[in-house]
């Protein structure tokens, strides 16, 4: 167990590595011996097979429960092995995990209504759960993407479930239910170009799987819109059922759900589309097996990326994976290898001259005899009868007692590669302004944005006005704390969808940083601006929002409008300034601010800072959704997180020092040389605002070091102040 977990520990810093060298053509995949992803994949794949390593097996949660037949003609299935690759499939998304489940249901639901024996349906129901398996390692920005995929990103969809259906070969799911899961994304995939889809070659099964996914999708609740009801969604199917379903299988699910109670209490029940909590049963292993297994399909996606093609076979000299890029050099696609004797002709390697290359100078011989790392180059002909070069690297795969499971042999064209760079610096300039949890546009392309729609402002006036709206989710660390960071990423990708999904009118939503989001609306003035961000408010406050009850996440917005003589800077900080406001005023609210109001509410300031210009006080009330008792744990994150110093505490009071003096003492330039002292008095009791109980505190801020000016004094102590109350989710 230590080894594997050492393994695993040092996988992603291997991942890393590897895409680094990938960067350069001319550098090889830097691994030799053993690579923990094949590893994992070969006690995947040899479950049940005499020489399986059960103990090391075991260390994976895996199995040998279910011994296939040779000829896999049962589909019997190990159902240890199952519930590592449903854990998976749960590991990297939930949402899609119920969904299998629930088209399992359907699909089963409908076979039987269809008259399909108790094995039969066992084997579609195995189907139905594995049928989304490929999009594990899909990127979420696309699996969650709310409108039609581009050109690229089908393209990354149909390579992940190509890996997918091949790694589920690869480990003894029978070829019947693969054949079921491949012919229903076939369909899918041309349901758009072909008039009649369900009458294209697919099996009954798959058919089954099809009209189950869909009814299920159209069902259920998604961040964008509301689930459809059984009769609109029946409405749907059976308009359809000429053109892209079997109509006798839709027929089969409508008598299934109106005759039995079973799917109504599944859509009636909302709890029954949450997910479900962890089982107190899961063991450590299949936790640990779910995690290789995400780590197979990344390492899978990577070498596609970066290399011409690939294949694997095991110690046997059997194939166990055959790359897209594989079918693309030798016109043999996987289903046709995999589970085949590997036999030299499948490559037709050559050498410069045209000679081809012997029996004995095979890479993949020499590398299974010797189990070291062989590199060679060699030639294949291409349709025009022209040699095109490959570099060729072999490596065999080796376990700890240092036997060798099987060999991964990699192929390069430079040429190929060179001729596709185009297309890969765009996806890698495509990354560079994305932000990488939500993937729409990061702060520094909102920036570069809002600077292209200035200089037209700049240019052409009133003709190119436009509107910032910058929201904040309320109370984003209360959610982080009470339901765990992995809650708190869906509630930032659920709400980056809705925003995506709610605006239709050139506009452009990003991340600014943090839980705070940014829509510049071109050709937009000030109060279509707030019209806006105030639907945008009622949509997050009525969706369900990463997987929370309804109204559970809400938004504080703050608008502000270009106006004459402003530069970029100027709009932003409007905007962010009236965003504060909305969260002073007790959040979930639209604030908005012109010019001449902020020069108003400077003034305003200006007299307050004026107010303390003797004493350097900084002074403020604050209202904590929180008892006292709870404030002194919270203060200690504050106290971490800004290397503040505690002086004195008890049930009344808090006293500590923020930022320390430089080694000349004075007032430093940097806030963390600026330091101040904060005194928090606390009220006695508690009191009911709305739904929570609140403590009011009494917050005093003093110059530990005498600061130049008073304004600077002043701009540092709110700083802190802001700071603290984000720590102490105050209204």
């Amino acid at each position: 167990m230590t080894n594997q977990l050492a393994a695993m520990d040092s996988l992603f810093a291997n991942t890393a590595e590897m895409v680094a060298g990938h960067t350069n053509a001319n550098v090889a995949v830097r691994r030799s011996g053993s690579s923990s992803e094949l590893l994992t994949l070969f006690l995947l794949a040899a479950m049940g097979n005499p020489g399986f390593d059960r103990d090391a097996g075991r260390n994976l949660g895996i199995s040998g429960d279910k011994k296939p037949s040779e000829k896999n003609d049962t589909p019997e299935v190990s159902k240890t092995l199952l519930r590592v690759l449903l854990a998976a499939l749960r590991s990297y998304d939930p949402y899609i995990y119920t969904h299998s489940q629930r088209v399992a249901l359907l699909a089963t639901g409908i076979a039987n209504k269809l008259g399909w024996s108790e094995t039969q349906q066992r084997e579609l129901e195995v189907a139905a759960l594995l049928h989304d398996f490929g999009k594990i390692s899909v990127p979420q920005h696309i699996l969650n993407k709310p409108g039609r995929l581009n050109s690229i990103e089908r393209e990354i969809i149909s390579r992940h479930l190509y890996n997918g259906t091949c790694l589920l070969r690869a480990v003894h799911i029978p070829v019947s239910i693969v054949n079921m899961i491949v012919d229903a994304e076939r369909a899918q995939i041309m349901k758009n170009l072909i008039r009649n889809v369900s009458q294209y070659g697919t099996s009954i099964g798959s058919r089954i799987l099809s009209v189950a996914d869909a009814y299920d999708s159209l069902r259920c609740n998604q961040v964008y819109r509301s689930g459809k009801s059984h009769a609109d969604v029946m409405q749907i199917l059976e308009e359809q059922s000429t053109t892209r379903f079997d109509s006798s299988v839709v027929s089969a699910l409508k008598r299934w759900v109106e005759e039995d109670a079973t799917p109504r209490m599944i859509y009636e029940n909302e709890t029954s589309q949450e997910i479900p909590p962890e089982t107190t049963g899961d063991k450590l292993e299949t936790v640990l097996a779910e995690r290789n297994i995400h780590q197979i399909m990344q390492y899978l996606v990577c070498l596609d990326e970066h290399y011409s093609g690939f294949y694997l076979v095991d110690h046997k000299m059997d194939i166990v994976l055959w790359s897209q890029g594989m079918h693309q050099i030798t016109g043999k696609p996987a289903d046709e290898l995999i589970q085949t004797d590997w036999k030299p002709e499948l490559l037709n390697y050559f050498n410069e001259k045209r000679k081809r290359i012997g029996l004995e100078d095979q890479a993949m011989l020499l590398a299974h005899s010797t189990k070291k790392s062989v590199l060679s180059t060699y030639y294949r002909m291409n349709d025009h009868e022209q040699l095109d070069e490959y570099e060729v690297q072999s490596l065999p795969i080796l376990n700890e007692k240092n036997q060798l499971l099987g060999v991964l042999e990699i192929l390069f064209n430079q040429e190929k590669v060179r001729n596709a760079g185009g297309d890969e610096m765009q996806q890698l300039k495509l990354a560079a302004t994305r932000d990488a949890l939500t993937k729409i546009p990061n702060r520094g392309e909102l920036e570069t944005r809002l600077q292209a729609m200035w200089q037209q402002f700049d240019k052409r006036g009133s003709k190119e006005i436009f509107s910032a709206i910058f929201l904040d989710v309320d109370y984003f660390k209360s959610i982080n704390d009470s339901h765990g960071h992995a809650v708190g990423d869906r509630v930032l990708i659920d709400l980056a969808r809705l925003l995506e999904a709610e605006t239709y009118s050139g506009e452009i939503v990003g991340r600014y940083g943090g839980e705070e989001f940014v829509v510049l609306c071109p050709n937009t003035d000030l109060d279509m601006a707030v019209q806006k961000a105030n639907r945008f408010r009622l949509a997050i406050e009525h969706a369900s929002i990463g997987g929370l009850p309804h109204a559970a996440v809400t938004s504080s917005f703050g608008v502000a409008q270009i106006e004459k003589g402003d530069v970029v800077s100027d709009v932003v900080r409007r905007a962010d300034k009236a965003l504060y406001q909305a969260k002073e005023t007790g959040r979930n609210r639209v604030c908005s601010l012109t010019r001449q109001e902020q020069d108003l509410d400077l003034v305003d300031v200006s007299k307050q800072k004026a107010k303390h210009a003797e004493s350097f006080v900084y002074e403020q009330k604050l209202t904590a959704c929180t008892s006292s008792d709870m404030i002194i744990y919270k203060l200690r994150a504050f106290l971490e997180a800004n290397q503040a110093v505690l002086k004195d505490a008890d049930s009344e009071h808090v006293r500590m020092r923020v930022g320390r003096a430089g080694l000349l003492s004075g007032w430093g330039k940097a806030p963390e040389r600026q330091p101040v002292e904060l005194l928090l008095q606390f009220q006695k009791g508690t009191r009911k605002q709305g739904a929570h109980n609140v403590a009011e505190i009494q917050v005093t801020v003093k110059p530990v070091e005498k600061p130049p000016t008073v304004a600077k004094f002043q701009t540092r102590a709110a700083q802190v102040v802001r700071s603290l109350r984000e720590y102490l989710a105050v209204t």
